[in-house]
């Protein structure tokens, strides 16, 4: 059973990105205890766009419209997400410790990286975070919802709440191939 996904910017949906509609939600998970009976989201999955918004301001690109990146779900409940900027600067050393502070803060800006187990339940990921380049993120569960627009595309939204300012981030993968 699909459900049509209200559209309206952060008034009870995530906004679509130019070019993006039709997104459902995921009915057809089974749940056994662990949430991954059935489950679509196992594989690999590259990054296609990712934005956020605070309330009702413009989308923002925190990595640029181009970024890169790659989650993956296993079958037995791990997980790994990672993003980056498309064009990401060098260190002017080959070792990462003689980085100055400077090269140091612009790649911490550049990165998106946590991994750990998660599970399913209906339309929504749970991520437990294990690893993470956020050290806030660590030990946390960061909720997802999962919008399919069919089984090679996928909507991840997030939201959270910072000093009464309501934030989405809205992350869309395509299976790799």
């Amino acid at each position: 059973m699909e459900k049509r996904v209200d559209q309206t910017p952060l008034d009870g949906g995530a906004q679509d990105a130019p070019g993006q509609s039709d997104l459902h939600l995921a009915h057809s998970i089974r749940i056994d205890g662990t949430g991954l009976v059935g489950n679509k989201l196992v594989g690999v999955w590259r990054l296609q766009r990712y934005w956020t918004q605070y309330d009702h301001e413009p989308a923002l690109f925190p990595l640029g419209e181009d970024a890169h990146g790659y989650i993956m779900y296993t079958a037995d409940g791990y997980m790994s997400g990672t993003m980056q900027r498309a064009k990401v600067e060098p260190f002017r050393s080959a070792d990462r410790l003689g980085a100055s502070k400077d090269e140091k803060a612009y790649a911490f800006e550049s990165y998106v990286t946590y991994c750990g187990r998660y599970r399913v339940e209906g339309d929504t990921a749970y991520h437990r975070i294990e690893l993470s380049l956020l050290p806030n993120w660590i030990g946390d569960e960061q909720v997802r919802r999962i919008e399919w627009h069919d089984d090679e595309r996928v909507r991840l939204v997030g939201e959270w709440s910072f000093d009464g300012r309501r934030r989405v981030a809205v992350v869309e993968w395509e299976r790799a191939r």
